[in-house]
């Protein structure tokens, strides 16, 4: 299998003049044990028909994906571990390598043999569907990565290894420290949980830090299939502005917006409005859940009546 050793990573790195720095989330999987066991937790009750693995790096654990599922697609930006599972594995397996400009043509990417090798960057891509997301997030990419996934979502559940402080952030709810868009994203669209924890010691090069292995399901209490994709990103905008006074009264801060950001009312035009009709003027974003800001964000684009026409009930 293509996983490598501790001593393999560093004589690989060595022959090819390439020196991985932990400041950019470049730390590589180099402990076989850990690797069966997220093998082990990414089994389902049936066999996927898909599963995506970004980021890669060499393989750690891409060879447990296969019997879990009938095709797998790995995305990796980094050449050299690319062309590294290129090698390895079109000897083996129907391989296929798509390229950026055959993605841009076509407006998705095609899944035809039982592994695609995508060499390109996660975020400049359409989310190949897959009922598997799996996923060693460089720790500096890690709420860019929350965001696509959310806007993109169309899976089964998703495996990803962060550090410890950012499920921190998943986790925290109202009131709390930690409060933060991710705390308000994760909480609405998804069900979360601890799977693993991680040593420092089972990467290279070893970041200063552990990290977890975490679980996204869509969330029970909702029907993320009634959400568009465009009000998924209607909420993660509305989120990236309200969300910077989330400590101020709400009618401080439409006062804020409208000093600071006077364009967000071209998305949420009735933002004042809503704010009186739920009385919410003087409340602080810090203290509401996740379903009560996201009924604000709807509130927000339509009147009163437009949204009680065509809105379905959320879950909180």
């Amino acid at each position: 299998m293509p996983f490598l050793s501790r001593t393999q990573l560093i004589k690989l790195f060595q022959s090819s003049k390439f020196i991985p720095e932990s400041i950019k989330g470049q730390n590589y999987i180099a402990d076989y044990a850990l690797c069966r066991k997220i093998g082990n937790c990414a089994k389902g009750s049936e066999q996927y028909k898909c599963i995506l693995e970004i980021g890669p790096g060499f393989g750690a654990f891409t060879d447990f994906l296969f019997p879990l599922s009938e095709k797998v697609c790995v995305v990796e930006k980094d050449p050299k571990s690319s062309q590294y599972l290129m090698d390895y594995y079109k000897s083996r397996i129907p391989t296929q390598v798509i390229n950026s400009r055959e993605i841009q043509y076509l407006g998705y990417v095609p899944l035809k043999t039982q592994l695609t090798i995508v060499e390109d960057d996660f975020f400049s891509l359409p989310t190949p569907d897959a009922e598997l997301i799996i996923s060693n997030i460089p720790f500096t990419h890690v709420f860019e990565f929350i965001l696509k996934l959310t806007e993109s979502w169309n899976s089964r559940r998703a495996l990803l290894i962060l550090q410890k402080e950012v499920m921190d952030h998943i986790l925290a709810r109202p009131n709390q420290s930690g409060y933060t868009i991710l705390s308000v994203i994760c909480g609405f669209f998804f069900d979360s949980q601890i799977l693993l924890e991680i040593p420092s010691k089972s990467f290279y090069p070893k970041p200063k830090v552990s990290s977890l292995l975490i679980e996204l399901l869509p969330n029970k209490n909702l029907n993320l299939e009634l959400i568009s994709k465009e009000e998924r990103k209607n909420f993660l905008v509305f989120l990236k502005t309200v969300m910077q006074f989330k400590e101020k009264h709400l009618q401080n801060t439409f006062l804020l917006i409208q000093a600071q950001n006077p364009l967000f009312f071209e998305n949420f035009p009735h933002f004042k409005d809503a704010l009186r009709e739920l009385n919410l003027n003087r409340s602080v974003l810090r203290e509401m859940t996740p379903a009560a800001i996201f009924h604000l964000m709807q509130k927000s684009r339509k009147k009163m009546n437009d949204l009680r026409a065509n809105c379905e009930p959320i879950g909180s």
